[in-house]
C-alpha cells in the first residue's frame, strides 16, 4: 500500500513538473508575441499619422487634377497565434488576474486586426484613382469621401495602437524599433504629407482623451 502511494505521489510530482515547465514556456512565448505586437503598434501609430496627412494631400491633388504618387505604406499585421493555441492548455492554469490582463491585451489586438482589415480595404478602394490622370467631378467626390472614411478609421486605429502600447507596458513589455526600411517608408509618407517625420527615437505619446478631435498631424 505504501509503495502504491509513493508511486502515485511520484506520478503527481512528474505531472506537476511537466505543467510547471509548460506554463513557463507558454509565458515566455506569450511575452515574445506581445513584444512583436507592441513593436508593430508603436510603429503603426507613427506611420498612420503620416498616412492621415497624406490623404489630405491626395484630396488636394485630385481636386487640382495633378498626378498622385504612390503612398509608402507598411501597415504591419498583428498576431494572436500563441494566445489562441494556448487557450485549452497552460493559459487555463494562469492566475486569474494575470489571465485577465492578457485577455484584455489580446482583445485590443483583435480590435486592431479588425481596424487594419478595414483600412486595407479602404486603401485598396482609394488606390483605383491613383493612376487616373483626369478625374471627373463625381470621381473627385469619391476620393474626398473615401479619404474622409479612411481618416475616421485612422483616428480610431491610432488611439487603439497607443492604448496597446500602454497595456503592454503594464505587462512589462516595451516596444523596440522596427527595421530601418520600414521606418524610411513612414518617413517618406510624412514627406508626401508635408508633416514632420516620425520621432522613432522617442517614446510614443499617450492616447488623446478624445481621438476624434485630437490633432492627429502632431509629430510623434
Amino acid at each position: 500500500m505504501i509503495g502504491v502511494l509513493i508511486a502515485l505521489g511520484g506520478e503527481q510530482a512528474v505531472e506537476w513538473l511537466h505543467h510547471d515547465a509548460e506554463l513557463r514556456d507558454t509565458r515566455e512565448a506569450l511575452m515574445k508575441e506581445i513584444a512583436t505586437n507592441v513593436r508593430r503598434a508603436d510603429f503603426s501609430a507613427r506611420e498612420d499619422r503620416c498616412v492621415f496627412g497624406a490623404l489630405d494631400r491626395y484630396v488636394e491633388l485630385a481636386r487640382a487634377g495633378r498626378p498622385k504618387p504612390p503612398l509608402p505604406w507598411v501597415n504591419p499585421l498583428y498576431t494572436t497565434t500563441i494566445w489562441d493555441a494556448s487557450q485549452s492548455g497552460a493559459v487555463t492554469r494562469l492566475p486569474l488576474e494575470e489571465k485577465f490582463r492578457l485577455a484584455t491585451f489580446y482583445d485590443s489586438v483583435r480590435a486592431l486586426q479588425g481596424l487594419g482589415a478595414t483600412q486595407r480595404a479602404q486603401m485598396t478602394h482609394g488606390a483605383r484613382y491613383l493612376s487616373v490622370p483626369d478625374l471627373t467631378l463625381a470621381e473627385v467626390r469619391e476620393v474626398v469621401m473615401t479619404a474622409s472614411e479612411q481618416q475616421t478609421i485612422l483616428r480610431a486605429k491610432i488611439a487603439n495602437e497607443k492604448a496597446l502600447v500602454q497595456q503592454a507596458a503594464a505587462l512589462g513589455v516595451h516596444p523596440t524599433r522596427v527595421s530601418a526600411s520600414a521606418e524610411q517608408s513612414a518617413i517618406r509618407a510624412c514627406e508626401l504629407a508635408g508633416l514632420p517625420p516620425p520621432r522613432f527615437d522617442q517614446p510614443l505619446s499617450p492616447p488623446a482623451p478624445d481621438a476624434f478631435t485630437a490633432d492627429i498631424r502632431k509629430a510623434d
